[in-house]
């Protein structure tokens, strides 16, 4: 289909892409549909699933954007091992995937941050007094006249 084609047929309503994709996921908890530009003929919808052991499953569904019909669907289960892998760095960066034990675990590592600033800061800091000492203590080696 091209570009120009598109704009004479109307687009399929937000009730039946909505339809299609509660097909697609029935069990979703949230929807996020990303408006295509107005060339595009397809429109892609990420589906939050919430039977799955992951704190935010996204399903991808791609659409047409005429029919409402099914142009790709990748289910979260199907991913391969790197998109899985990919799809856990924020949740167990962010202490996420854990529950309250990884909540616990990512507040002593920034809290583990916080003290090895302030003990990078101290050791500037007594560095740069023990410099100044240094230089003030020195006397000149010839004496005025």
């Amino acid at each position: 289909m091209e570009a120009g084609t598109l704009q004479e047929q109307p687009l399929a309503s937000l009730e039946a892409l909505f339809a299609v994709a509660v097909q697609q996921a029935p069990h979703w908890r949230s929807m996020t549909v990303r408006v295509p530009q107005r060339s595009a003929t397809q429109l892609t919808v990420a589906l939050e699933e919430a039977k799955a052991l992951h704190p935010y499953p996204r399903s991808i569904l791609t659409l047409d954007a005429v029919t409402a019909a099914v142009v790709k669907w990748e289910p979260y289960a199907s991913y391969n091992l790197g998109r899985t892998l990919r799809a856990w760095v924020r949740p167990v960066h962010t202490g996420e995937a854990g529950g309250a034990v990884g909540q616990m675990v990512a507040a002593l590592a920034s809290a583990g941050g916080v003290v090895l600033v302030w003990t990078g800061l101290a050791l500037a800091w007594r560095r740069f007094r023990a410099r100044n000492a240094r230089a003030s203590r020195r006397t000149p080696d010839v004496a005025p006249s």
